[in-house]
């Protein structure tokens, strides 16, 4: 009898793409460039509104953008409330993060500069990164902290220092 095959954590009707590593290596520089755009368009917005008020503002246009693929992509497939119910509670705390961290660069990118304050942000994101592989959180696989990755963080520090020299 054959073994019955684990449930998947996502939905069978979900378009799934098989993405080999170069790339996920260029979609994840393509995420890079948005973000460094987000993060200069959203300074601008805080200059006019204030950090709060802008913060609120990728969020609303994000949620339309997303509604409107999800719509044309998934269209009667997109599911219902069901498959939200089945999601543990704090995975939707990613949302939290993520304003926390648009704030954070709205006030932060005029005083230090876009480039500054992404590369402080990826040295934390990494640096995070490396906590939750070890730890094998949210059902990752776990990757155990090794001598190059604490280097690679450390390498990034010095990174970062020689991001914040303004020269000229």
């Amino acid at each position: 009898m054959p073994t019955p095959k684990a449930p998947s954590l996502t939905d069978e009707k979900e378009v799934t793409m098989d993405i080999r590593p170069i790339g996920c290596v260029i979609l994840g520089i393509v995420g890079g460039i948005c973000i460094c755009m987000e993060g200069s368009l959203n300074s601008l917005l805080g200059r006019h509104v204030g950090v709060l008020k802008s913060a609120l503002a990728p969020f609303g246009t994000g949620f339309l953008a997303i509604l409107v693929i999800l719509f044309f992509v998934a269209g009667d497939k997109a599911g219902g409330m069901t498959q939200w119910a089945k999601a543990p509670w704090y995975s939707f705390l990613g949302g939290v993060f993520a304003a926390v961290f648009v704030a954070i660069n709205i006030l932060i990118i005029p005083k230090v500069g876009v480039g500054a304050a992404l590369s402080a942000a990826i040295v934390g994101q990494l640096a995070m990164s490396v906590v939750v592989d070890s730890l094998g959180l949210f059902g990752l696989e776990r990757i155990p902290i090794s001598f190059s990755r604490i280097l690679g963080l450390g390498l990034l520090l010095v990174g970062v220092r020689l991001v914040l020299i303004k020269t000229g």
